[in-house]
């Protein structure tokens, strides 16, 4: 299967919604409730921020949101804000979500590293290296855009996971809570 990464467009917000629900573990009945949190330019989720990998029909098989940690700050109040709102909506397997469940005072990310956010690939189209390619896209990506430290979360319940980060040169870094759930904050190290 030939693989292309190319920048995501406003038209790939719905794909977008489904990364970010995917990444967090959870279904949504309708994912054009999550749409609102892809589509504006001042969100973390913004299609501005994601990479799309696509089949050779054009097709999306897998996306990579990824940020400057700078932006996460000024973005995040209004991303929880719409993603609050609509998670009463219709979004099932995550715990029940309270405005005071998204940590204040411990960010995802900070000034001077690129993150590594969401990051799915449709079940179909899984085993054949895209998360990788995204991820080496994401790396690639910030480290173009001058940043020496790039960052992510892995899910500190699966092993299988920080394995795989940690394969493709990220090392552990410490722990944090975010949506109670406990995640490993990994640091690229290269490989």
């Amino acid at each position: 299967m030939k693989i292309d990464i190319r920048d995501a467009r406003p038209s790939d917000a719905e794909f977008l919604a489904w990364t970010v629900m995917a990444g967090m573990g959870a279904d949504w009945d309708d994912l054009s409730m999550a749409v609102p949190m892809c589509l504006p330019e001042d969100s973390i989720y913004s299609w501005r921020h994601a990479r799309i990998a696509v089949t050779e029909d054009g097709s999306p098989a897998g996306c990579l949101i990824s940020y400057p940690g700078e932006i996460y700050a000024s973005l995040r109040d209004r991303t929880w804000g719409l993603f609050l709102r609509d998670a009463e909506k219709g979004c099932s397997g995550l715990k029940p979500l309270q405005p005071d469940a998204v940590p204040a005072s411990e960010p995802e990310t900070y000034p001077g590293e690129y993150y590594l956010d969401s990051l799915a690939v449709r079940p179909e189209c899984r085993r054949r290296g895209i998360a990788r390619l995204l991820v080496e896209d994401g790396i690639a990506k910030g480290r173009a855009l001058g940043f020496g430290r790039i960052t992510l979360l892995a899910a500190t319940s699966s092993p299988r996971l920080i394995a795989y980060y940690s394969g493709l040169g990220f090392e552990p870094e410490g722990r944090m809570t975010f949506f109670g759930e406990d995640y490993t904050r990994m640091v690229w190290r290269g490989v």
